[in-house]
């Protein structure tokens, strides 16, 4: 799907009722790549499970990252997000997330984007005219 749609991924966590993705949109829109990920997602869902029906909410939630902060932010929010949930200790120890790729550097069910973050946390993430 990435090459399809040109998209990176750089963080990602599913959860028992839903998931959070970190994302940047090359080329397609968020709207195409969110229909296309849940209809790819939920037909593989419902099928494991041997279920009909829809497996996601109609929408989704977004947040423009313009500073590396705000990467910073989201990216801790996301692979925190099991613990927070007291289904692990510790990020590394979820399955079905992008953390262990970052801590241990081992194998996960999806390799990761890399992506260098700025030093300082008000750069900008990509450039802008009035620099």
């Amino acid at each position: 799907m990435r090459t399809r749609r040109k998209f990176s991924l750089f963080a990602y966590v599913i959860m028992p009722n839903h998931a959070h993705l970190l994302v940047w949109t090359v080329e397609s829109l968020l709207p195409e790549l969110m229909k296309d990920w849940k209809s790819a997602t939920g037909f593989a869902i419902a099928k494991t499970r041997c279920e009909r029906g829809a497996i996601w909410q109609p929408r989704y939630f977004d947040f423009i990252l313009r500073r590396g902060a705000d990467f910073g932010k989201k990216f801790e929010y996301i692979h925190n997000n099991p613990v927070t949930a007291g289904l692990v200790h510790r990020p590394e120890d979820w399955t079905w997330s992008s953390a262990a790729f970052y801590v241990k550097k081992t194998v996960v069910p999806v390799i990761p984007d890399i992506f260098d973050v700025p030093v300082d946390p008000n750069e900008p993430l990509w450039p802008v005219p009035w620099r």
